[in-house]
């Protein structure tokens, strides 16, 4: 009995050290956050300016790691709450792990909406197999090349008629901007002997009471054989109205001396 009263003393002890060794491990353990602080709660940048820009004017401390401001990082940024405006979250991660997080207000002061970018123009021949996002792209000014964001909304075209028909697009961007535009479609009858114009863009943006000079945009004309025509035989009529938002498009023609005509479209996005 009396070493078994031994033997319960003996561990009581050891467990009681246990206890205490355990207490004083944690007592010295680091578990205070490390603190992120700016200059100032706004940030504004420029869409061309790089990642390290975001970086601007923060600075993190560690009460026992010292300054950790190379090791800050961008936890997120958030959609636009209004055109151009996000919230950018940042942390920062001391030895032990502790997390220091920060969050500030982001300005893309020369944000502007994503535009659109046609590499041929609206146009098709009838029976031709049609696809609205054929020569379409789509660039936002922060994430570059999104054309695969494009959605058809709604379409009148019938490929097997001739006339001019429209197509509705949408797409919305990472950060929440939507765009919403219906744009003119043609289709003609195809022929091999007309003559052939060539843009050096088939859309172009413009305000609303400025207005466009197609010519401006011709790269060449030639006939059916590849020889140079006279770019002042070109005829232009247009289907804008400069004065109100929207998309229209202006025909160039020209007919060489068989009497076959060729055409081509510059289609005009007018914005407020």
């Amino acid at each position: 009995m009396k070493y078994l009263r031994l033997a319960v003393i003996v561990l009581f002890l050891i467990s009681l050290g246990g206890v205490i060794y355990t207490m004083h491990t944690l007592s010295k353990r680091d578990v205070t956050p490390p603190v992120i602080t700016a200059d100032n709660d706004e940030i504004h940048i420029s869409v061309k300016d790089g990642r390290e820009a975001l970086f601007d004017g923060l600075y993190a401390v560690d009460d026992r790691d010292g300054d950790i401001t190379d090791q800050i990082i961008v936890e997120r940024i958030s959609r636009f709450s209004e055109i151009g405006v996000s919230q950018v979250s940042y942390v920062v991660f001391d030895k032990e792990n502790n997390l220091g997080r920060y969050q500030r207000t982001l300005y893309y002061d020369d944000y502007v909406a994503p535009r659109l970018q046609f590499d041929k123009p609206m146009l098709y021949y009838t029976a031709e197999n049609i696809s609205a996002f054929s020569g379409v792209r789509l660039f936002d000014c922060i994430d570059g090349d999104i054309s695969h964001k494009l959605k058809l909304e709604a379409s009148n075209v019938s490929a097997s008629v001739p006339g001019i028909y429209e197509v509705e697009i949408s797409a919305v961007t990472n950060y929440g901007d939507e765009i919403h535009v219906r744009l003119p479609l043609n289709i003609i009858d195809y022929s091999a002997d007309a003559p052939v114009i060539k843009l050096s863009q088939y859309l172009v943006y413009t305000k609303k009471g400025q207005s466009v000079d197609p010519l401006t945009y011709i790269s060449s004309v030639t006939d059916s054989k590849g020889a140079e025509l006279n770019t002042t035989d070109i005829k232009v009529s247009s289907q804008v109205d400069f004065n109100k938002e929207g998309a229209g498009q202006m025909m160039l023609e020209i007919t060489n001396s068989d009497g076959v005509t060729g055409v081509t479209y510059l289609t005009v996005i007018v914005e407020a």
